[in-house]
């Protein structure tokens, strides 16, 4: 458990390392008014089924134009669920997190054609009732004025049936021709974006699964309408798996992970203090006061 706690917390340990200023005793005087922690009614609790459906989806390159990148490589677990690259590298690139690289020079059809515009979005909380808009832009969100009861870059051609802005957010990274469809000429889905740019590929995605006859047993118990009949998979389906697998193997920070954390941050100030040293962080890399931070019960200051 000790060890489980160091290593979730250790992303934020290495990131204030990198900020010298005061002394950190300073900084962390009043940080130990932690809130509350996120209450497990605050989440859904998808089934198991959906989950182990979603898990498989999220680690799989089937999902990619090219089947060269999965939701996985740009929000790896292994590395805080982002790629730590100022802007991302998406199909075609070669290597993991801040390693990755766009490949060979000149480029072919099938190496990257340019980078995305943004860093990768870290997913921990998501499944949390709190979060009504996604990506940094907020171009996924909720929106009950509207038929399908969100606002995307589908516009009214996203599918009807979802029910939470996480699950409609993870499918749009497959239609997106830098992150994982490719170009058009190099595979089918990005051939289909150009008739439309989402819906093409969505159905082709489609497709593709249903075609996989595991896939079809595994979105057979997760939901039950399939009923083995490959023509019953959806896009909407593939989203609501991807959703809970997010919520569930990428749970909150808890409020005893926050406190292990603080016990860090003062023991490194005893250490500091002992060794002579009168350079350690009082702020972390979003330039917020170490006071400041975790104020919210998600942790996402």
């Amino acid at each position: 458990m000790e060890l489980h706690r160091f290593l979730t917390a250790l992303p934020a340990i290495v990131a204030l390392t990198q900020f010298t200023d005061s002394t950190l005793a300073a900084a962390t005087r009043g940080a130990r008014s932690i809130p509350a922690p996120a209450l497990e009614s605050e989440f859904r609790h998808p089934s198991a089924e959906k989950v182990e459906l979603g898990r498989m989806l999220f680690f799989d390159k089937e999902l990619s134009g090219n089947r060269n990148i999965s939701c996985a490589t740009c929000h790896s677990p292994v590395l805080a669920t982002v790629d730590h690259l100022s802007i991302n590298i998406g199909t075609g690139g070669q290597g993991l997190g801040p390693l990755r690289n766009a490949g060979d020079f000149p480029p072919t059809p099938r190496d990257p054609q340019s980078r995305g515009s943004r860093n990768m979005t870290p997913l921990f909380n998501l499944g949390h009732e709190q979060f009504r808009k996604l990506f940094w832009d907020g171009r996924v969100q909720v929106d009950p004025s509207l038929p399908q009861g969100f606002a995307t870059p589908a516009g009214a051609d996203l599918p009807f049936g979802f029910e939470f802005a996480l699950d409609a957010l993870s499918i749009f990274a497959e239609t997106d021709l830098q992150e994982m469809t490719g170009q058009p000429g190099t595979n089918e889905l990005a051939d289909a974006s150009l008739i439309h740019p989402q819906i093409g590929v969505w159905d082709g995605l489609v497709l593709r699964l249903a075609a996989i006859p595991e896939y079809v047993d595994l979105f057979t118990a997760a939901f039950p309408e399939v009923a083995n009949d490959p023509t019953n998979i959806t896009i909407v389906q593939a989203g609501k798996a991807i959703g809970a697998a997010i919520e569930i193997d990428l749970p909150q920070l808890s409020d005893q992970d926050v406190a292990y954390l603080l016990d860090f941050l003062e023991a490194l100030t005893d250490f500091a203090a002992e060794d002579g040293r009168k350079t350690v962080p009082t702020r972390v890399p979003s330039g917020l006061p170490l006071a400041e931070i975790n104020q919210d019960k998600l942790q996402i200051d």
